[in-house]
């Protein structure tokens, strides 16, 4: 280190000095120095030994090297096991909850009757109508992984979905006191999409902002149109005003199982970066403080 160099320049002038590399096949580590205080001539066995320790050095640092990757092999295979084990569990979960979504479904078209068209609890059961239909698709994704999924996407206008998204939290908002505003062009290109996984962003985002503002705080969500890499993308932008996201997690938020909440699964986020990448978009963390924080994700328009 600079301080020990420090130390040596004025004696080594008048010192004698032995310097060996470091170094494992083609890899310099850096350089072994013996210095001896006054005049003296190093031997052939001192050039030797200290050749030896140089040697040892460096196939210690290469050894520690070598434990790192394991220890970071071993972690992915931990990790692949863990989401295998999740794949099966989701799969068999999805099963079991088929026949009740169906039952549910039979029931809300039964609510139905005997209702005005201008009841307003029919918004209301065509949300729970959405929302089964949503769970369904779910269902049917985890039963039919292995298959290929095609025909999935349509086209989706964002600022309704922008909207549905609201007025479905709009209780869970109104029980926290959060407040929401949705700010932006009116007029937003179309794009396209899987709906429901589309939904899935928009809630997981919003719950996620929610969770962060424990004493109630704004919600704001902002659409616009911006120049993409490859071509004009739809933009939004989720806004919350709570303690922001701590520096040291990060980089490690979109990680699947990763979370700073005890109630937390470390799913939620790392799902829709998932389904952000498969609508050729993607999602950031565009700001982050003690203010609040805000995610941008993006979309390419519809052709």
């Amino acid at each position: 280190e600079e301080h020990l160099f420090t130390k040596l320049s004025e004696p080594v002038a008048s010192s004698s000095l032995l310097a060996v590399p470091v170094r494992y096949e083609d890899d310099t580590f850096g350089v072994l120095m013996c210095v001896a205080m006054g005049a003296y001539r190093f031997s052939d066995d001192d050039k030797h030994l200290v050749t030896a320790l140089s040697s040892f050095g460096a196939s210690s640092i290469q050894n520690s090297r070598l434990y790192a990757k394991v220890f970071t092999v071993e972690e992915g295979l931990r990790r692949s096991e863990r989401l295998t084990a999740l794949g099966l569990l989701s799969a068999e979960v999805a099963h079991e909850i088929r026949n009740p979504l169906t039952v549910m479904k039979l029931l809300s078209d039964t609510l139905s009757q005997g209702m005005a068209s201008d009841d307003p609890k029919m918004e209301d059961l065509d949300v729970m109508r959405e929302k089964i239909a949503h769970m369904e698709g779910v269902v049917s994704r985890v039963l039919g992984m292995s298959k290929a999924q095609s025909g999935a996407f349509r086209v989706v206008d964002l600022r309704k979905a922008t909207e549905n998204a609201v007025l479905l939290l709009r209780l869970k908002l109104q029980q926290l006191g959060v407040k929401v505003e949705v700010h932006g062009d009116q007029v937003i290109p179309a794009v396209e999409g899987n709906p429901g996984q589309i939904q899935q962003v928009f809630l997981n985002l919003m719950m996620n902002g929610v969770q962060a503002m424990t004493g109630g705080g704004l919600l704001s969500l902002h659409l616009g149109v911006e120049p993409g890499a490859q071509g004009e993308v739809v933009v939004v932008r989720i806004t919350d005003t709570g303690t922001g996201i701590p520096q040291e997690i990060l980089p490690k938020i979109f990680d699947s199982f990763f979370t700073s909440r005890e109630d937390g699964t470390g799913l939620g986020l790392a799902i829709v970066k998932r389904i952000m990448r498969d609508h050729r978009g993607d999602i950031i963390v565009e700001s982050t403080g003690p203010g609040g924080t805000t995610f941008k994700f993006w979309f390419p328009v519809g052709k």
